[in-house]
């Protein structure tokens, strides 16, 4: 059951996402959100810019940061969830520049491009506990 309308700022773990960070998806990087308290409900629509009062990627804490667009640095540190036209407008929890995939639109792929613009888009997997 997908969780709604829950005050996330209160949830211990924040929102666990672990994404593909090899194009076989036999490495997976962990993301942890924790939600500012100032967004006191939760929505799927992350390019809506919920705040964030931590980032943090395999361990390492990157701050204060929002949902849409968390970008410490333009590598794999960073995730954007909007909806950019380099990638035709398809959304999802897209790397910074400088991590690629496989460009030929590939949908057996754990890393996917839709051509050559870089930001990968990776399998990703989202873990909410209450």
């Amino acid at each position: 059951e997908l969780v709604e309308d829950v005050d996330f700022s209160t949830l211990t773990d924040g929102l666990r996402i672990k994404r593909a960070s090899n194009t076989t998806g036999t490495i997976y990087q962990e993301v942890r959100w924790k939600f500012a308290a100032s967004e006191p409900v939760f929505s799927w629509t992350f390019d809506s810019t919920l705040q964030l009062s931590d980032h943090i990627v395999d361990g390492a804490s990157f701050g204060a940061r929002h949902t849409r667009d968390a970008i410490p640095s333009n590598n794999h540190t960073r995730i954007f969830t909007w909806a950019w036209t380099g990638k035709g407008s398809i959304r999802g929890f897209c790397y910074g520049n400088s991590v690629e995939g496989i460009n030929n639109n590939d949908p057996n792929t754990f890393m996917w491009e839709r051509t050559s613009e870089r930001h990968a888009t990776p399998y990703t997997e989202v873990y909410v506990r209450e």
